[in-house]
């Protein structure tokens, strides 16, 4: 059966800015006074309940998500310039295009700036979904597929979470599990997606040896 539909993660899949989540992690720990999480324990622990593993790692329960969502905003409004996509997003996008799929993204990144980035780097216009601030990602990969009538054995996610490739297999989608992005590759290997690549070519180059085929 052949693919009619890749959903795409936004941070860490297609966009490459986990330097910059990390710069606002170690921000946002000095700003409370303390000391922040290593990159390697934040790949190894960030998930999608990310406010818990702040917590464990000794910000007062004082600080609210909503604060936290705040700083993390301005910061990255403040700190976005030289920050862009992986080199091989731009090609991913072209490859699955020319295998005749459909392209959505789902994503927990906030509307105005997932927009604005994807205007920026002219690729609005190459995805028929774009869904921002999801949380709950299954609801939301159901909401595509129901949206475009593709049944989900036709469609395929790419993600660089383990959270996000469970779910997108409750959904019953396969997956593509990315390891250079927020979660280690052994949290990526251990949510055991359909495939594992360590970038976006890999992928496109298993598309196309299958023919762009399940």
């Amino acid at each position: 059966m052949r693919f009619e539909l890749a959903i795409f993660d936004w941070n860490g899949t297609l966009f490459n800015d986990l330097s910059m989540l990390y710069k606002a992690i170690v921000a946002i720990f000095k700003h409370y006074r303390c000391k922040p999480p290593t990159l390697e324990e934040c790949r190894d622990g960030l998930s999608h309940n990310w406010i818990e593993f702040y917590r464990k790692c000794g910000l007062p329960k004082s600080v609210t998500p909503e604060e936290l969502r705040e700083f993390r905003r301005n910061f990255v409004n403040n700190n976005w310039k030289g920050i862009g996509l992986f080199r091989d997003a731009k090609s991913a996008i072209v490859g699955c295009l020319k295998m005749k799929m459909k392209l959505a993204i789902v994503s927990a990144e906030q509307a105005d700036f997932l927009l604005s980035r994807l205007s920026h780097h002219q690729l609005l216009s190459s995805f028929s979904e774009v869904l921002s601030q999801s949380y709950d990602k299954k609801s939301a990969f159901l909401k595509v597929l129901k949206k475009l009538s593709i049944p989900a054995e036709k469609a395929f996610y790419v993600d660089d979470t383990a959270d996000g490739i469970l779910e997108a297999k409750e959904a019953g989608l396969a997956t593509f599990g990315m390891t250079r992005g927020y979660n280690s590759p052994e949290r990526i290997r251990a949510a055991k997606p359909t495939y594992v690549i360590d970038t976006l070519d890999e992928m496109v180059k298993i598309l196309e040896s299958e023919g762009g085929k399940v």
